[in-house]
């Protein structure tokens, strides 16, 4: 089955392949990116990820004439009422680089004893024949950690130490994170809801 992953990143495209390969789920999925096809990118205009999420999904369906998947993911500081949430890209992009956007939080967090986070990531499969949305949020809850630390992540990654652990995800690397993050929940649970649609119609 042909689905087309709403990025041109191709770092994230082999993220979720490797998501599913250790999950078993990658059995007749033929994955691919929309780079080449030149789709002006949507906006994100809603205030939560989920809802972003379905309309991106939809809008490169509707372009493609194909089952696409897309997520919309982001870090949330709890004593910052979940800055930088859904902004999490914007927020990155404004401060000009990663290692500036930390630098604002660590000057935000001043003082804060408190430095609860979590990664979330709604994960959405539409496919335009059926007009059918299948969903799934997975969460990664743990704390946030300044200075920087790790180079195996990517984005936030090297400053968010999950749960369970006393490292960053950047330095636990992709083994750990395909396990417990939250990319990584998201996908795997709207992965199953597409194999049990699948299952269900034939």
């Amino acid at each position: 089955m042909k689905i087309y992953v709403a990025t041109g990143n191709p770092h994230k495209l082999e993220e979720i392949q490797t998501i599913l390969q250790t999950s078993h789920l990658d059995q007749n999925l033929d994955l691919h990116t929309i780079s080449g096809h030149e789709i002006p990118e949507p906006p994100e205009p809603y205030d939560t990820f989920l809802e972003n999420a379905k309309h991106k999904a939809q809008y490169y369906a509707e372009q493609l004439d194909a089952v696409t998947l897309s997520e919309d993911s982001g870090l949330c500081i709890q004593v910052l009422d979940n800055f930088p949430g859904v902004k999490t890209k914007d927020f990155a992009m404004e401060s000009g680089s990663l290692e500036q956007a930390f630098a604002r939080l660590s000057t935000m967090l001043l003082g804060k004893n408190d430095l609860s986070a979590f990664f979330i990531c709604a994960a959405v499969i539409y496919i335009p024949q059926q007009k059918l949305f299948l969903t799934y949020e997975g969460k990664c809850h743990g704390k946030i950690m300044l200075p920087a630390t790790g180079k195996k992540g990517f984005g936030f990654d090297p400053i968010f130490v999950p749960e369970g652990y006393d490292q960053t995800l950047a330095e636990l690397g992709e083994i750990v994170k395909n396990k417990i993050g939250h990319r990584a929940i998201a996908i795997r649970g709207v992965m199953d809801k597409l194999i049990s649609a699948r299952s269900t119609q034939y």
